[in-house]
């Protein structure tokens, strides 16, 4: 059983690298990847703590792209943590987000909802900062009952202290990750914001088109009929496949690792396509 999509404390998860390691071997993994929001910060430690174990630690890191007036994720997979294009590319974006917070916490401000940034860091305990820190906050400050309500009545795309990110193109992305020798994987193209078919193909034919890799096959929040659909779409279009749980520890804490909701299955066959479609980047990039 494998995991290629989890978050710890380095982004928005609340288990450290070293630990999710631990609770990996718990759960019986073979392979996990730690992709953190737009940070590479928890790598090392992360695979230092998988030396010791049998399990194969594959450095990653998940990119928020801008896409028209929404946002897609680009899941990089076995980079090289060190490539200076890349850690250029994630510290203008995770410069953008604390702008983007400091936006935030002014209009809850306004809104008679105060938040200290102090609280707001303490929440957070790693590098980078956002919305589900914004909520812990929230409702430590009384202000709400749980995160949920918190993205409901204030941080939510439609709610009145949202503020949208400003990312890098889906290229630039992709780009930035091949550059470090990674396989670049669409997250989760359906499940958190189902769309048509239509134009979920029209935005994969697109991002096809300046070089992606793979899309994630299996995810938490799928239906069997999704996962099916994405199987489909990466047979028509050539492309490997990924997937995971998307675990974040006590931040959604109905999300187990490897299990999802309790009925993930993350092939384990799809890790030696990954392997081999990185090596094809490593090999151009030498």
């Amino acid at each position: 059983m494998i995991d290629l999509h989890t978050h710890s404390t380095a982004s928005d998860g609340t288990v450290r690298p070293q630990a999710l390691v631990e609770e990996a071997v718990k759960a019986g993994l073979s392979t996990i990847a730690l992709t953190d929001h737009d940070t590479v910060d928890g790598v090392a430690e992360f695979r230092s703590a998988a030396e010791q174990t049998d399990i194969d630690a594959v450095p990653g890191v998940e990119v928020a792209a801008r896409w028209y007036e929404t946002s897609l994720h680009i899941v990089g997979l076995y980079i090289s943590p060190s490539d200076p294009d890349l850690l250029e590319l994630l510290a203008r974006i995770r410069k953008n987000r604390q702008e983007r917070n400091a936006r935030i916490l002014e209009r809850l401000d306004n809104l008679g909802r105060p938040v200290s940034e102090a609280t707001v860091t303490r929440a957070a305990g790693g590098t980078v900062i956002g919305r589900p820190h914004i909520a812990r906050a929230l409702v430590e400050h009384g202000h709400c009952r749980n995160s949920r309500e918190a993205f409901e009545h204030y941080l939510g795309r439609r709610a009145p202290a949202y503020i949208r990110r400003e990312l890098p193109l889906p290229h630039e992305a992709i780009s930035r990750i091949h550059e470090a020798n990674g396989v670049a994987i669409w997250a989760h193209p359906v499940g958190i914001r189902e769309q048509p078919y239509s134009k979920l193909r029209r935005v994969l034919e697109k991002l096809v088109d300046v070089g992606l890799d793979g899309i994630e096959a299996y995810y938490s929040e799928y239906t069997r009929e999704q996962e099916k659909l994405m199987q489909d779409l990466a047979e028509k279009y050539a492309l490997v496949t990924s997937g995971g749980s998307d675990f974040h520890g006590e931040n959604f804490p109905d999300i187990a690792l490897g299990r999802g909701r309790g009925n993930l299955e993350v092939p384990d066959s799809i890790v030696r396509p990954l392997q081999q479609r990185a090596g094809m980047y490593a090999t151009a990039c030498s």
